[in-house]
């Protein structure tokens, strides 16, 4: 996958589809190493969410060299679409975002060198079992409505 450098770039993205998106940097495209710097679910498509960052959002930061603010150099801007979307999406995203130190969703305009998530994420390897996460979390919350109720 190559970098996000101009509007141009964000073409290539489904028009036709949203749902979680991360972008993250890295320092070549074949590189594993991945920093985190935000997760988000896009409701529309990810062209059209990803072109209103590039207008006034993270991408447009990182364009303009507001992001990030610490001496780092040779990093590239990347966003991973996965298929994931509606409640699904926002679950994952919040675990997500609780889990790693994703910085511009913190508020932060420091990128944290420290802090990486797995690159087999982004190679679309995941396997963790999001379907029985799903599923037990259903249960969960029927469960919980039901306590609530007596």
């Amino acid at each position: 996958q190559e970098p996000i450098e101009s509007e141009e770039s964000l073409v290539k993205y489904p028009g036709h589809l949203g749902g979680l998106y991360i972008l993250y940097m890295k320092p070549a495209p074949e590189s594993d190493v991945r920093y985190p710097v935000y997760v988000g679910t896009a409701g529309d498509s990810f062209r059209a969410r990803l072109r209103r960052h590039a207008e006034s959002g993270v991408i447009r930061a990182v364009w303009d060299g507001k992001f990030p603010t610490n001496d780092v150099e040779g990093l590239g801007l990347y966003v991973w679409c996965t298929h994931f979307q509606g409640e699904p999406a926002r679950k994952i995203k919040t675990i997500l975002r609780d889990t790693f130190d994703f910085a511009q969703n913190h508020g932060r305009e420091e990128l944290d060198l420290g802090a990486q998530y797995p690159a087999e994420w982004t190679n679309n390897q995941l396997s963790f079992p999001w379907d029985e996460l799903s599923k037990a979390d259903e249960e969960n919350s029927s469960e919980d409505a039901r306590m609530k109720s007596e």
